[in-house]
């Protein structure tokens, strides 16, 4: 699982890598032609099954829980807590780049990028329960996955929500942090 989780988020960090460096290659918001709508869940998918099923894995090898490990339980449910509240508010449609409103509400009013930053915590979290190099290396992997795809989204929000998407970046200016 580690090999796949690794090999995954590798290949999504390159592939939003090309759309920011390309004003012509979009590998995120899944728009565009339905081959590479289909390579891009496939790879979401088999990204996310993997590191759950390591994460699984790790964290049941934790046997003595400790005060930091605590703590990591702490963030990791805070984190995927505050994840899905985001996503159940913003449905799951508009939560994978499908057109919609703008979503302004909720955790959308603490910060632009609320999925972002509960998965960002959990994976901080993951870290502190297990102390596994493999599942540190991951969790890096992990978040600069999650940030680029926030700096790839901006430019696609004000395409499609324009001055409605400005005024609220300046409502609301912290990307991550509530």
């Amino acid at each position: 699982m580690f090999l796949i989780n690794l090999g995954t988020g590798l290949i999504m960090i390159l592939g939003l890598a090309i759309t920011l460096s390309s004003d012509n290659l979009r590998f995120w918001p899944l728009n565009g032609s339905r081959i590479k709508q289909i390579v891009v869940w496939f790879l979401i998918i088999l990204y996310y099954f993997s590191l759950i099923m390591f994460l699984r894995d790790s964290f049941q090898s934790v046997m003595n829980l400790e005060l930091l490990n605590w703590l990591g339980v702490f963030l990791f449910i805070v984190g995927v807590g505050f994840c899905l509240w985001a996503i159940f508010l913003l449905r799951i449609s508009r939560t994978f780049g499908l057109k919609g409103e703008l979503y302004t509400e909720g955790p959308y009013k603490l910060c632009r990028n609320p999925q972002c930053t509960g998965l960002i915590a959990a994976s901080l979290g993951a870290v502190l329960i297990t102390f596994n190099l493999a599942v540190i290396l991951l969790m890096m992997i992990h978040i600069v996955y999650l940030i680029l795809t926030v700096f790839t989204e901006e430019s696609w929000l004000k395409e499609q929500y324009g001055k409605s998407y400005e005024d609220y970046r300046e409502e609301v200016p912290r990307r991550f942090i509530p």
